[in-house]
């Protein structure tokens, strides 16, 4: 007999074939060990969760009271707005999977969720990029170099494959296949002379199906392995300013940000946001043709240099 109630993997699968994503995947399973350690902390266990809950008339608003538990459990324990709320994504659509009625604007009225304050982001300074890559491995000095000229996710970058990179085109052009973007549409981008040259040297002995940025080239680089040499990296540099968030003003991330600023200063706000790939823009990018898409980067490619004519070259 087939059980009624899919088990975690399951679920995890059904997380996984939705968003496409292993991130999305990832993120089920921490917010799931962590919605079991909040019921440890109360001495409940699910099977006991599942039995108050399931059945209950709509209007009942214990599941809510519920739900808002785990949201202080989750803020004492110094977790972010945006990760409470992912993790509480997951949790609620892993109960309602289990035969817990949520009503979308119930959870809206009766969810307490702590106020998200918005920092002003300190800009990352090309003379920081620059002694970044100058301290990184090799591998990971092409990696930051592609970034700052591409705008590409970390996420995609790590996805990408030699078959996904044509040098032998100006500007050199990357596809970024839908299976590895958040918004599961494939789109294009391109590299700079200067980073053509670099990512040339490093996947000249690659096969086609070889990942770029991965020890492994069977299989693409984990986010969390490029952070932690970033991390280190960083440290070396004494880069270690934080907003008062605890987060750090210098992040992997801001290589996206510093590319996206300058390809809106230089083509405007919706080039940026087309070329880094934000759905709504995407439509009026690709009814360009290639033509003018390249020249559009070649007019922007100038104020992408990191080292040429710099003192700092190496």
């Amino acid at each position: 007999m087939m059980l009624e109630y899919p088990t975690r993997e399951e679920y995890y699968g059904m997380v996984y074939r939705k968003s496409g994503s292993k991130n999305s995947k990832d993120l089920a399973i921490y917010a799931l060990s962590s919605y079991d350690n909040f019921l440890k902390s109360i001495n409940e266990n699910e099977d006991a969760i599942f039995n108050k809950f399931r059945n209950n008339d709509m209007n009942d608003i214990g599941i809510y009271n519920f739900l808002n538990k785990i949201i202080s459990y989750w803020i004492e324990a110094g977790k972010s707005t945006s990760t409470v709320r992912a993790y509480m994504s997951m949790i609620t659509s892993w109960l309602t999977k289990n035969g817990i009625l949520l009503m979308p604007h119930l959870l809206k009225q009766h969810l307490e969720y702590p106020k998200k304050f918005h920092y002003r982001e300190i800009p990352i300074e090309l003379e920081t990029i620059q002694k970044l890559i100058k301290n990184s491995k090799p591998m990971y000095k092409v990696l930051i170099m592609v970034l700052v000229v591409s705008g590409l996710r970390v996420s995609e970058a790590l996805n990408l494959k030699k078959s996904d990179v044509n040098l032998d085109v100006i500007p050199g052009r990357i596809n970024v296949r839908a299976e590895t973007t958040k918004g599961k549409e494939d789109r294009e981008t391109y590299v700079t002379e200067e980073v053509k040259k670099e990512l040339l040297y490093l996947c000249h002995e690659l096969n086609d199906n070889e990942y770029i940025f991965s020890k492994d080239k069977s299989r693409p680089g984990k986010l969390s392995a490029i952070e932690k040499q970033f991390h280190t990296t960083r440290k070396k540099l004494g880069l270690n300013d934080q907003y008062s968030n605890g987060r750090f003003i210098v992040h992997i991330h801001g290589f996206r940000k510093y590319f996206f600023t300058r390809a809106s200063l230089k083509n405007g706000d919706s080039y940026a946001h087309a070329i880094t790939g934000h759905h709504a823009y995407l439509d009026e990018y690709f009814v360009m043709n290639e033509n003018k898409r390249s020249k559009l980067y070649l007019e922007l490619s100038n104020d992408l240099t990191i080292f040429q004519n710099s003192n700092l070259e190496t």
